[in-house]
């Protein structure tokens, strides 16, 4: 019976840049032919390391794996090209032992039918392990060095950067990319004027500005892709990275030198003032307990029970087993909570006339936000080097970092570094931060407009909102509520508007 072949080509994306597919399926080619084998499928794995992912784990290899009645051998253009592990080869000669299936090498006396021939891969099989042990161990170092120094390895730069050559030697660095840079520095301005994440997202696509990705694109000389636009995930993602500090990040952690400061890869594209003041902005906009963004309630924080004064929470009232509509509940009974009439009602109309109301009072102010003179406050360095220093005691030191001749004495460099620098911050003066509220040229509406739930609602509480809600009694969807809110800093005074809801749902 004719030998049935499956040709296994494997590239891995940092090692064996090569070693092309092409030369590996000529190999398989040529092979099965002085077999007299016949080749009835290919598993070519691109991009896949050995070390880190099993015959088992592969897309291409895996399927058929899963088909073993169709092939009778696996044939591979060198060992390393199937396996980097020697536990990974075993189990696979196991495997292929109990269904009667053979391993062969295109290139080395692999046969796993035969005594020797399983020797001699083994063999084989270990060198290769210790190679990629050897690959791993010089990319890791050369990376640390490239941290250590701030120098850049390669890769799509972060936004508002590009990769240039080095001035001095030879390497990479990143530079300031002028008009990303600006974006950047553009939307620090209106997070801290409080803009939403739609509105800014949107005020970008609208100007036609390229999406981080087509930046990318466009620095490497490649065509944009139109469907990529800018989102509010995008806009987070840029504005709240260290990245924008040209600050070096590894593991969670900002990337120190010997003195304790914090390593630069690139220039600062904003200054410690603004990225304070984003800072306080992010404390301002995140939310209490993320489980209730997930929820997606438009009032949370907002609408009460007026029996029992606590925070209704969002449900589905159900018609004959299924969800009919969206309601506010009261949950103090569940809760262990007292309350004489729990109350449930209709949210899209409480939902209305939140909006009716609140729009309708004050939709035409202009909204002020708080700007804040920082004085002179070291706390928040402080507290990150003291952050650094716990993490680099326990995290660092106790997993074993430190290792080799000197690990002792860079652990005991960088901790005294890091104490020194505490130290000293901790005897500069102090001076209390003062604030003053300014206009920011937009109106409530335009603000409501340009929101999302989400931030809709941080509006409404922010705005100290309080709605609320019982049934009237004349029906089941019939609600009476009542509207508080205090919109302080406005007009140097605090006001105070009610409004009475008497509405069929």
């Amino acid at each position: 019976m004719n030998e049935r072949v499956i040709g296994v080509i494997r590239l891995s994306d940092k090692t064996d840049s090569t070693t092309s597919p092409e030369r590996q399926r000529a190999s398989i080619t040529s092979a099965a032919a002085a077999r007299g084998a016949t080749i009835v499928g290919w598993a070519e794995d691109i991009d896949v390391s050995a070390s880190q992912k099993s015959p088992w784990e592969r897309p291409e290899l895996s399927k058929w794996l899963a088909r073993p009645d169709e092939w009778d051998a696996l044939t591979f253009w060198r060992l390393d090209r199937f396996v980097r592990r020697v536990s990974d080869f075993a189990e696979m000669i196991k495997w292929c032992q109990a269904r009667e299936k053979n391993l062969i090498s295109a290139t080395e006396t692999i046969d796993i039918r035969s005594p020797i021939g399983r020797v001699i891969a083994y063999i084989v099989s270990a060198f290769a392990e210790m190679e990629a042990e050897a690959i791993r161990e010089r990319v890791t170092g050369s990376h640390d060095y490239l941290r250590r120094n701030g120098r850049w390895g390669g890769g799509l730069a972060p936004y508002g950067y590009k990769a240039e050559a080095a001035p001095i030697g030879q390497g990479v660095q990143l530079a300031e990319d002028p008009e990303a840079a600006e974006v950047v520095r553009e939307i620090a301005r209106r997070v801290v004027a409080r803009e939403s994440y739609v509105s800014i997202a949107a005020a970008l696509n609208k100007r036609g500005v390229p999406s981080p990705t087509n930046q990318r694109n466009l620095n490497a000389g490649r065509p944009c892709d139109p469907k990529i636009a800018w989102t509010s995930k995008s806009v987070v993602t840029i504005i709240s990275s260290e990245r924008i500090r040209g600050r070096v990040e590894f593991g969670g952690d900002i990337v120190r030198d010997e003195e304790a400061n914090a390593v630069l890869r690139g220039p600062e594209l904003i200054d410690p003032e603004t990225w304070q003041a984003l800072q306080r902005e992010f404390e301002r906009r995140r939310p209490p307990d993320r489980r209730r963004v997930a929820s997606a309630h438009p009032l949370l924080g907002v609408v009460f029970c007026s029996s029992c004064n606590e925070r209704m929470y969002q449900g589905w009232a159900t018609e004959r087993g299924r969800p009919d509509r969206r309601t506010y509940v009261c949950r103090s009974r569940v809760r262990g909570r007292r309350c004489e009439a729990p109350t449930c009602v209709t949210a899209d109309a409480v939902d209305k006339y939140a909006e009716t109301e609140f729009l309708g009072r004050v939709g035409g102010w202009p909204v002020k936000i708080e700007v804040v003179d920082a004085g002179e406050d070291h706390h928040p360095e402080i507290e990150e080097l003291e952050q650094a220093l716990d993490r680099l005691e326990t995290d660092r030191y106790e997993r074993g970092l430190f290792t080799g001749d000197d690990g002792s004495l860079r652990f005991e460099r960088r901790h005294k570094a890091l104490s020194d620098k505490i130290s000293k911050l901790k005897t500069l003066p102090y001076a209390p931060p003062a604030s003053t509220w300014v206009e920011t040229g937009r109106t409530y509406s335009e603000d409501w407009e340009g929101g999302d739930l989400i931030e809709r609602r941080r509006m409404l509480v922010d705005a100290g909102c309080r709605i609320e809600v019982k049934p009237s009694g004349r029906g089941k969807r019939d609600i009476q509520g009542r509207l508080s809110f205090a919109i302080g800093h406005h007009a140097g005074s605090v006001v105070m508007l009610d409004a009475t809801l008497e509405e069929g749902a």
